[in-house]
């Protein structure tokens, strides 16, 4: 009972994306924080890279604070002499403004420090607070991806197939899906090029979805797929890009979810596995624990390669 509990509770481990292309890297001029634009980065950053540059913030500036106090003895009462401790921690209740009444400005140059440090400790203390709720409020996708696309016959044709899958058990609304398959593309005597080019979906708009939801692309003769396999796929180091919105149903805040498969995601006469399943008493239920388990079909025949 326990390890049910677990796995129910338990948070999929988060898939990255990675470049376009895995051989690729980032040349200069790319950066992953532009930090000339402080407000992205405060939300760009992982919650614990946040917390440790605003704890860094916070000692810096008191230690600042304490060294400017420590710049003339006695401008705060009851700080020692030399002591670096004392003066901080008067910097820390300035600061915060809450001062315990132990110590205090006794100069000119004491009450003009701290009055710029209670300034300071007023517009840091907004804006981190607006920041953290922020960041608290942005809305979190639980939409996951299968881990691979599968190629297999569907309404007497072939489909390439990709499954979304709601982790979490309210409704989503307006959700729209688009597919585009990326292909390298080499000349002799031309710059290389990437193409993008859309793959239709049988269906990219839903009113709403609760659980899952596969998308299908036919691979007809008008298809970017059609006639291609898994060498010619490997050849032009194809990527087939993935992206999602929706509303989310409780708070009505729109959600975006995006992922790219490389060529070793895509198993041909491959087909997923039901997520439906019986409990012991006979009574069907949705498992997401078969969100990425797939069936190997039967080969079927190669399609025609289109006229060249």
């Amino acid at each position: 009972m326990r390890s049910k509990l677990r796995r129910l509770w338990r948070r999929p481990p988060r898939r990255k994306a990675g470049p376009m292309h895995p051989g690729i890297g980032m040349g200069p001029g790319v950066k992953r924080y532009d930090w000339g634009d402080p407000y992205h980065v405060a939300l760009a950053l992982p919650w614990r890279s946040f917390l440790l540059l605003t704890m860094g913030y916070y000692l810096l500036v008191n230690l600042f604070f304490a060294g400017l106090y420590m710049l003339q003895p006695g401008s705060v009462s009851n700080v020692r002499p030399g002591y670096v401790s004392d003066a901080f921690f008067f910097s820390v209740q300035t600061f915060a403004t809450v001062g315990y009444g132990t110590m205090s400005p006794q100069t000119i140059y004491g009450h003009v420090i701290s009055a710029i440090e209670i300034f300071a400790g007023l517009m840091s203390i907004a804006v981190i607070a607006g920041v953290v709720f922020v960041r608290f409020s942005r809305p979190r996708s639980r939409l996951a991806f299968a881990r691979n696309l599968v190629i297999g016959p569907a309404d007497g044709g072939t489909a390439l197939s990709a499954r979304i899958v709601n982790r979490r058990l309210n409704p989503l609304f307006n959700v729209e899906a688009r597919m585009v398959l990326i292909t390298r593309h080499r000349a002799e005597r031309a710059p290389t090029v990437w193409r993008i080019r859309d793959l239709t979906l049988l269906r990219e708009r839903s009113l709403v979805e609760m659980m899952s939801w596969t998308l299908v692309h036919m691979i007809d003769p008008s298809s970017p797929l059609s006639g291609l396999d898994v060498a010619d796929l490997a050849q032009a180091q194809a990527q087939v890009m993935v992206s999602v919105t929706a509303t989310e149903g409780t708070t009505l805040a729109p959600l975006h979810a995006i992922h790219l498969f490389h060529v070793a995601d895509i198993l041909f006469d491959h087909a997923f596995v039901e997520l439906i399943s019986e409990d012991s008493a006979g009574h069907p239920r949705f498992d997401l624990e078969r969100a990425d388990q797939v069936v190997r079909l039967e080969p079927t025949a190669a399609p025609d390669r289109p006229d060249e």
